[in-house]
Protein backbone atom coordinates (compact mmCIF):
# COMPACT_ATOMS: atom_id res chain seq x y z
CA UNK A 1 0.00 0.00 0.00
CA UNK A 2 1.31 3.39 -0.86
CA UNK A 3 0.67 6.68 0.90
CA UNK A 4 -2.31 7.75 -1.24
CA UNK A 5 -4.13 4.46 -0.57
CA UNK A 6 -3.58 4.80 3.16
CA UNK A 7 -4.79 8.40 3.01
CA UNK A 8 -7.92 7.39 1.10
CA UNK A 9 -8.70 4.56 3.55
CA UNK A 10 -8.21 6.90 6.52
CA UNK A 11 -10.41 9.53 4.88
CA UNK A 12 -13.22 7.03 4.26
CA UNK A 13 -12.91 5.68 7.82
CA UNK A 14 -13.11 9.19 9.24
CA UNK A 15 -16.18 10.02 7.12
CA UNK A 16 -17.90 6.84 8.27
CA UNK A 17 -17.01 7.49 11.93
CA UNK A 18 -18.38 11.04 11.74
CA UNK A 19 -21.54 9.84 9.98
CA UNK A 20 -22.13 7.14 12.61
CA UNK A 21 -21.52 9.60 15.45
CA UNK A 22 -23.92 12.16 14.03
CA UNK A 23 -26.58 9.50 13.43
CA UNK A 24 -26.11 8.24 17.01
CA UNK A 25 -26.84 11.80 18.15
CA UNK A 26 -30.03 11.80 16.08
CA UNK A 27 -28.80 14.03 13.27
CA UNK A 28 -29.97 13.15 9.76
CA UNK A 29 -26.80 13.02 7.69
CA UNK A 30 -28.74 12.37 4.50
CA UNK A 31 -30.52 15.72 4.60
CA UNK A 32 -28.18 18.46 5.86
CA UNK A 33 -30.41 21.30 4.63
CA UNK A 34 -33.24 20.13 6.91
CA UNK A 35 -30.84 19.84 9.84
CA UNK A 36 -29.61 23.37 9.24
CA UNK A 37 -33.19 24.66 9.01
CA UNK A 38 -33.99 22.92 12.31
CA UNK A 39 -31.00 24.56 14.00
CA UNK A 40 -31.97 27.98 12.62
CA UNK A 41 -35.53 27.49 13.93
CA UNK A 42 -34.28 26.39 17.35
CA UNK A 43 -31.96 29.38 17.56
CA UNK A 44 -34.88 31.64 16.73
CA UNK A 45 -36.92 30.04 19.49
CA UNK A 46 -34.06 30.49 21.96
CA UNK A 47 -33.62 34.15 21.05
CA UNK A 48 -37.37 34.78 21.25
CA UNK A 49 -37.51 33.05 24.63
CA UNK A 50 -34.71 35.25 25.92
CA UNK A 51 -36.57 38.36 24.72
CA UNK A 52 -39.77 37.25 26.44
CA UNK A 53 -37.86 36.56 29.65
CA UNK A 54 -36.33 40.04 29.51
CA UNK A 55 -39.75 41.62 28.93
CA UNK A 56 -41.16 39.74 31.93
CA UNK A 57 -38.27 40.95 34.09
CA UNK A 58 -38.83 44.54 32.97
CA UNK A 59 -42.57 44.31 33.71
CA UNK A 60 -41.87 42.80 37.14
CA UNK A 61 -39.31 45.48 38.06
CA UNK A 62 -41.54 48.28 36.75
CA UNK A 63 -44.50 46.95 38.73
CA UNK A 64 -42.43 46.62 41.89
CA UNK A 65 -41.01 50.14 41.52
CA UNK A 66 -44.44 51.60 40.82
CA UNK A 67 -45.88 49.85 43.86
CA UNK A 68 -43.05 51.11 46.04
CA UNK A 69 -43.50 54.65 44.72
CA UNK A 70 -47.25 54.45 45.42
CA UNK A 71 -46.64 53.24 49.00
CA UNK A 72 -44.19 56.09 49.61
CA UNK A 73 -46.59 58.64 48.11
CA UNK A 74 -49.53 57.38 50.14
CA UNK A 75 -47.38 57.45 53.28
CA UNK A 76 -46.37 61.02 52.52
CA UNK A 77 -49.99 62.04 51.86
CA UNK A 78 -51.14 60.42 55.09
CA UNK A 79 -48.34 62.11 57.06
CA UNK A 80 -49.20 65.51 55.59
CA UNK A 81 -52.92 65.02 56.23
CA UNK A 82 -52.34 64.00 59.87
CA UNK A 83 -50.08 67.00 60.50
CA UNK A 84 -52.49 69.35 58.76
CA UNK A 85 -55.55 68.22 60.69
Amino acid sequence: MDRSEVKEIAHEAAKEAVRETLEALGIDTQNPAEERADRVFLRGQRVASAKVAMAVRIVFITTACSGLAWVIWEGFRLAVRVKGS
